[in-house]
């Protein structure tokens, strides 16, 4: 796991907790969520560019986004085979 940024927390509890559940979960990164303006641009500027959001009127700049059936849908790897 690669942190993409500095942990905020100084609590040693909840960062050994988030370390151990990142342990057993092997997620690419952890993000820290400080409910910043910059932070939400860039996490919908993330989710638009990968398909799982949309905005719901392309001609309206402002924050108004739609899920798409990318965001819900599992990988492929992880829907089961069918039985036959």
């Amino acid at each position: 796991m690669t942190p993409r940024r500095r942990s905020p927390v100084t609590h040693q509890a909840l960062l050994r907790w988030v370390n151990d559940i990142a342990a057993v979960t092997g997620p690419d990164s952890v993000e820290w969520c400080d409910g910043s303006p910059q932070e939400r641009s860039s996490l919908s500027g993330d989710l638009l560019a990968r398909g799982a959001l949309r905005r719901r009127d392309p001609l309206d700049s402002g924050n108004r986004y739609g899920i798409t059936d990318t965001a819900v849908s599992p990988p492929a790897s992880t829907v089961p085979a069918p039985i036959r």
